[in-house]
């Protein structure tokens, strides 16, 4: 796909300026992007230590009674989101596994950016635990772009909720600022104006916001009147 075609997918991105931060992704009924399922060959309770040299292995996989999560064992990259309300339906789009869980910008002190991913740690462990309350993923990223900078993402499951918890911890260990942060990375797909299946979007702006249809030109909250159908808009 060419990079024009690739900037014209909507990209949804938590933003947060500290360097520990906590996201709740709520699920409603009101789904994102319809999808059928990716099917699930990992047994649950695992524990997955692997490297860039490592084979493929299945994705880690969280169910309860609102949602499906899958998390890529290799990357620690989100699979697949799919509410369980009714009619399972995908929330994200179906390339997500190639997206990284995070972006980190750093700036030194010429105010040059440098923007590193969580694909290109140089080991990723990923951990999955669960007893009768809750299930967990803990990610841990080491040397992230050959730099001195390491993450820990854990995701907490609770089983009597719909609501999932994100957590991320940095180690800065360069001489650089962190000056944004992208932490989880979305994509969704835009709604088909043919259909007036339309969707929406709950964030957290001011008192909390929906906005919808999903579309190119679609704004709220802070971002108001922006483009957000470009790659970088958030510094």
């Amino acid at each position: 796909m060419s990079d024009s075609k690739e900037l014209s997918r909507r990209q949804f991105l938590s933003v947060f300026a500290s360097t520990a931060a906590t996201t709740r992704l709520p699920l409603s009924g009101a789904a994102i992007l319809a999808g059928t399922s990716t099917a699930v060959l990992a047994a649950e309770d695992s524990h997955i230590a692997v490297s860039r040299e490592a084979l493929a292995t299945a994705p880690v996989a969280i169910r309860n009674a609102g949602y499906r999560l899958l998390i890529d064992s290799k990357t620690g990259s989100i699979v697949s989101l799919l509410a369980t309300f009714g009619i399972d339906r995908e929330l994200l789009s179906a390339d997500h596994a190639h997206l990284p869980l995070f972006k980190i910008e750093l700036m030194n002190s010429h105010s040059e950016f440098n923007t590193i991913t969580a694909l290109q740690a140089q080991q990723i462990t990923v951990r999955q635990s669960r007893d009768a309350t809750e299930q967990i993923v803990s990610i841990e990223y080491q040397s992230i772009a050959e730099l001195p900078v390491h993450a820990r993402v854990t995701i907490r499951c609770p089983a009597n909720q719909n609501l999932t918890y994100w957590n991320l911890e940095l180690t800065n260990g360069t001489s650089s600022w962190i000056s944004h942060l992208q932490f989880p990375v979305l994509k969704v797909a835009f709604d088909n104006p043919m259909n007036k299946d339309f969707n929406y979007i709950l964030t957290s702006s001011a008192d909390g916001s929906v906005t919808g249809p999903v579309a190119p030109s679609m704004a709220g909250g802070v971002m108001e009147g922006m483009d957000r159908n470009t790659p970088e808009v958030w510094r």
